[in-house]
């Protein structure tokens, strides 16, 4: 995977300030949602665009109700430790010539998405394209301290590693299905086999019909 050593969205046209914002939209929105224990890790949730199966084991609960996204969330075994799983579909501003110009500004801002300078040390981070997912696709990954809201005065922190897989609809080039994992745990306390977990949800998803009806969830 190719490493982004520097990135900063000063520099970039206003149009893609906009972007972002149009990606963090989903991430921040109050509609009405259940969140509720994951019974059945087998159904498959269908949404606008994409289909995805729920991360394995126990523990998981998932929160429902939207139309475009799915969320699931898990405590970890270690205090303050918590698991994150998010897929959403997005319509978006920008036409790409190439998987080239995708990967440049994509990678960018997939990063930027996940990094607040404030708060987080950045430690690690990787884009690549995903030809195996499909055209138009990348996948991410970063490592970065998270000092929390008391921001880099404050001496405790927990470390949070992202994965991220952001594709552009094959039917339609104006809408990305995006797919974020974050892990956060303490220092000492990482998780060593959740990456092969991730590798599974990421493998489970799917690019939908975008006309097709999601069934009501069951669960």
């Amino acid at each position: 995977m190719e490493v982004i050593k520097r990135f900063s969205l000063g520099c970039y046209p206003r149009y893609l300030y906009l972007l972002l914002l149009c990606l963090l939209l989903p991430a921040l929105s109050s509609c009405s949602t259940s969140v509720h224990k994951l019974v059945d890790s087998s159904e498959r949730f269908y949404r606008k665009g994409f289909s995805i199966l729920p991360p394995q084991g126990t523990g998981w609960q998932v929160k429902d109700g939207y139309q475009q996204k799915v969320t699931f969330y898990k405590k970890g075994d270690s205090p303050k430790s918590s698991y994150v799983v998010m897929a959403y579909s997005k319509d978006h501003p920008l036409q790409f010539g190439s998987e080239e110009e995708f990967f440049s500004v994509m990678g960018k801002l997939r990063l930027a998405m996940e990094f607040r300078p404030k708060r987080n040390l950045i430690l690690e981070k990787k884009v690549a394209l995903a030809p195996a997912v499909g055209k138009y696709c990348l996948k991410s990954y970063s490592k970065m301290k998270d000092f929390g809201k008391k921001g880099k005065t404050n001496k405790d922190y927990l470390l949070m590693e992202n994965f991220g897989l952001i594709c552009l609809h094959p039917s339609d080039k104006a809408m990305l299905v995006n797919f974020a994992v974050t892990h956060r745990y303490p220092p000492g306390a990482k998780d060593q086999n959740f990456k092969m977990e991730v590798d599974n949800i990421i493998s489970s998803l799917k690019l939908e019909p975008i006309e097709r009806n999601a069934p009501p969830a069951s669960n």
